[in-house]
């Protein structure tokens, strides 16, 4: 499988790097956040991992092969001291 990090702005994605390679998965990094960069530039992808770019029935319907969204988060409203 295919997976294309939309966008990102961590440091580093190595440890996304790891986790797919150790899985056999194939992993690219882009900065397409509009529907038509995203389009356009991750057309072969099974699987997106998101930040902040939106994938809309747009952006589904022009890229064939997806499967999966995911979505980078962080919520700390769970946390407790």
């Amino acid at each position: 499988m295919k997976v294309i990090i939309t966008d990102c702005d961590h440091d580093s994605i190595d440890i996304e790097k790891k986790v797919f390679a150790d899985a056999g998965m194939e992993v690219e990094l882009k900065q397409a956040i509009t529907e038509d960069e995203v389009i356009e530039q991750c057309q072969d992808a099974e699987i997106f991992i998101v930040q902040y770019a939106k994938i809309t029935k747009k952006v589904m319907d022009n890229c064939p092969k997806l499967k999966y969204v995911v979505r980078y988060f962080i919520c700390l409203r769970n946390l407790r001291e």
